[in-house]
């Protein structure tokens, strides 16, 4: 492992001379999130990995395809301290075809180039004892503010149950394949229901969810199971009543009046509707009536 971190610090601060403020604060945030992978502070770790990336977007220079490479392999380490072989690889991948590239374009020293062949076999050897098809993601459990800012173009499964997510990650939705999401247990506030044409499965479950918008049937034609439990709604959008492929949802542990409820459960009688039984006796209305 001291040799892993070691390559890492010699090609990332030992050869190239860069005058570019963003890429010099990305390589200092680099630095730091080595540091504190080392100390195994991932979250610490992640923060400054998507700090140093947002700071070099879509630069095309030498040295910023180079940094960003080195962010990729840097988050391949992170994932593999972690366990989690399926982003190890998919980050591992991803710097291993940049370093490649960068082989054959024009502006690295010879210095710069003989040690990215030395990475690329480094990496290859790596991607060799790993394996896994990276269509699905779990960070769950490492107390994230965000996810990683790149994730593999054909994840069908994404998880990250008991993070610190205060707001839900809406760059999920460029992945087209998501059939499941889980975002379970964390501390998001309200979701906006946007394009996810194939899921299958959205779990909200045990958040601080205070308002839900927008067209269900529209952006999520497919879904099947939706788990909105303990969070902090009094209302539901009537487009979930429009869901007719919805097999399963659960509203309990929410503030929902029954006759809300109940208009969800006359249009769909096939699905199964959990709720809060203490509020349909307040309302004095039969669950039998409106349950098969």
């Amino acid at each position: 492992m001291k040799r892993l971190f070691l390559g890492i610090a010699v090609i990332c601060f030992g050869f190239l001379n860069l005058s570019a403020d963003n890429i010099s604060d990305a390589s200092r945030y680099l630095k730091l999130s080595n540091t504190y992978i080392q100390n195994e502070n991932f979250e610490k770790a992640n923060e400054y990995l998507n700090k140093a990336r947002e700071l070099l977007g879509t630069n095309t220079s030498w040295e910023g395809q180079y940094w960003n490479a080195v962010i990729d392999e840097t988050y391949g380490n992170y994932y593999l301290k972690l366990n989690n072989t399926e982003m190890s690889k998919f980050s591992f991948n991803q710097a291993l075809n940049k370093y490649k590239k960068l082989i054959k374009m024009k502006g690295g020293s010879q210095d710069a180039l003989a040690e990215l062949l030395e990475r690329s076999n480094y990496l290859e050897q790596n991607l060799n004892m790993l394996s896994g098809d990276a269509k699905t993601i779990s960070l769950d459990n490492q107390k994230l503010k965000q996810i990683p800012a790149l994730l593999p173009q054909n994840m069908e499964s994404f998880s990250c149950d008991n993070c610190k997510l205060k707001e839900f990650p809406y760059q999920l939705t460029g992945y087209k394949n998501l059939r499941v999401i889980n975002l379970a247990n964390n501390n998001i506030k309200e979701f906006q229901a946007n394009q996810f044409p194939n899921l299958v499965m959205l779990d909200l479950s045990n958040n601080k969810i205070k308002q839900i918008q927008g067209d269900f049937p529209a952006n999520t034609p497919k879904l099947e199971y939706l788990f909105l439990q303990n969070n902090s709604l009094k209302d539901l959008p009537l487009s979930i009543a429009n869901l007719k492929n919805l097999k399963v949802l659960n509203v309990s542990g929410n503030k929902i009046p029954f006759s809300t409820i109940k208009s969800i459960i006359q249009a769909l009688p096939n699905t199964l509707i959990i709720h809060d039984k203490y509020i349909l006796e307040q309302e004095a209305t039969p669950a039998e009536e409106f349950q098969e």
